[in-house]
């Protein structure tokens, strides 16, 4: 422990973990050090390019093994064969290792890519020879940033279209969901050295497009998203329950009772939710989520909310953990499709926005960007294809927000003048008058911001600084 004994009941002592200015609210770390509350404000890369030509459908996974990120796509201009390329992601930008083909017939619309936790592989989906649904187990080595494979299986002797997947961490499976001849149909995976098998093939709906499925970790269920092309094209999923390796599903919800075109789903870790965004066609195209909650093999959902008031197009979505916040990526499709992007925080069925930002301001290819996660660097990666860039693969680095504010960590505020890192820091606890304030209004309760100032408004996580007695004197909360 770092805490130095105390000058007096109401004041603690204690080594400073980075500078503490003065007068500033404080919180204690893990390891006994106070550090002044703050945190990092959103920054956006410079987009590094993987693809010098037509790099169609660009999708991304974050191998947390080998903490590299792995791009799939479909070389446009050489071949039209699919590659994987994988890279390192530093100093808000990435290093590219060589691409390796995993494809000689590959259709970009059906691509798609998944970390296996379990075997520290990749998996990848595509349509491959007659457009039969095949996938293929790929082994990162990050040494030189490459990728090798194991032996391309068919999971569907049929047309196969717009397959998507999503991993389940309890039974240790993946879960294909795609367009089997329009009829949509899921099928379980499982990994084995650098193999994969699969169960039996089950069909969720008769006319589907868009299926999306989704890991629900409270439920230990996965539920698959989907546009209802029989049922009027209304927003539609169903909860599919994993045993040994096939799954059955629940009976059919709607989230959407109106015409949709391309959604996202993604689960919510710290409400334990899954929140649905989606094109409405019905109302302009403008985007749109509802949260979906799931009881046994059903899920219920809330009210749809409009959280971008303008026609949008090729929506996307991951969860930031770093920030707590879920991140929405959709081309603006007035004036110029740019890339756009907003995060927001999930509280019971409700997100609170942020401000939308530009992570590429040229315009930005027609396939859906699904961003990936790096852990490592708390960061979110997207992929893209830069249409004003000689339709360049790209990729680009966004830090959402960091803080280093909890709900719970707040121990009061600094006083006695600016302390350097690792000196001796003096804080004002519980109920004692901090007298190094300016500016404050007698009988008004502050509250702490994430930035490391106080103010009148609770801001998220919520955290009671004290009252103010004077214009320069707070009285730490009690």
């Amino acid at each position: 422990m770092n805490f130095i004994p105390p000058q007096d009941e109401t004041r603690l002592r204690a080594a400073a973990s980075g500078t503490l200015a003065n007068g500033k609210p404080v919180v204690v770390n893990a390891d006994g050090t106070v550090s002044s509350v703050g945190g990092a404000a959103q920054t956006i890369g410079t987009p590094t390019v993987f693809l010098n030509s037509d790099a169609r459908s660009p999708k991304i996974a974050y191998d947390t093994n080998s903490n590299r990120i792995v791009v799939i796509y479909q070389d446009f201009t050489g071949g039209r064969d699919g590659f994987a390329v994988v890279g390192t992601v530093a100093n808000n930008s990435t290093t590219f290792g060589t691409p390796v083909e995993f494809s000689s017939d590959y259709d970009e619309k059906d691509g798609d890519i998944v970390f296996d936790p379990d075997t520290n592989k990749v998996i990848i989906s595509y349509g491959g020879g007659n457009g039969y649904g095949t996938a293929v187990v790929g082994t990162i080595d990050s040494s030189d940033n490459s990728i090798t494979y194991g032996t391309a299986v068919v999971f569907n002797s049929s047309s196969t279209s717009f397959s998507r997947m999503s991993y389940d961490t309890v039974n240790n499976k993946v879960v294909i969901a795609y367009n089997n001849n329009s009829e949509g149909s899921a099928i379980v995976g499982t990994v084995s050295g650098t193999d994969i098998s699969f169960g039996d093939e089950e069909s969720f709906n008769g006319n589907t497009a868009y299926a999306t499925p989704v890991y629900d970790v409270a439920s230990g269920k996965t539920v698959v998203f989907y546009k209802d092309q029989a049922g009027s094209n209304y927003g539609n999923a169903r909860v599919g329950t994993i045993s040994g390796t096939d799954i059955s599903f629940g009976t059919e919800a709607t989230f959407a009772s109106a015409s949709t075109t391309i959604l996202t789903a993604i689960y919510e870790p710290d409400v334990q939710k899954i929140v649905v965004a989606f094109q409405d066609a019905a109302n302009s195209n403008k985007g749109t989520y509802c949260v979906g909650t799931v009881s046994g093999t059903d899920i219920s959902f809330s009210t749809e909310v409009v959280f971008v008031d303008f026609e949008i197009s090729q929506i996307g979505s991951v969860y930031d953990a770093t920030s707590s916040r879920l991140v929405f990526t959709y081309k603006g499709n007035s004036p110029n499709n740019v890339g756009l992007a907003i995060a927001g925080k999930l509280s019971g069925t409700t997100i609170t926005f942020g401000t939308q930002f530009t992570y590429e301001s040229g315009e930005v290819g027609s396939f859906q960007v699904n961003p990936a996660y790096d852990p490592d660097n708390g960061q979110v990666v997207f992929p893209y294809r830069d249409d004003d860039d000689s339709t360049k693969g790209k990729v680009c680095v966004v830090t959402i927000f960091f803080t280093n504010l909890t709900s719970e960590n707040y121990i009061g505020m600094s006083s006695g003048g600016q302390v350097a890192s690792g000196s001796s820091a003096t804080v004002d606890i519980i109920g004692t008058v901090n007298a190094e304030q300016s500016s404050l209004t007698a009988g008004q309760q502050y509250f702490v911001q994430t930035d490391g100032t106080i103010d009148l408004t609770a801001d998220d996580p919520s955290v009671f600084a004290g009252t103010a007695i004077s214009a320069t004197e707070l009285v730490v909360k009690a």
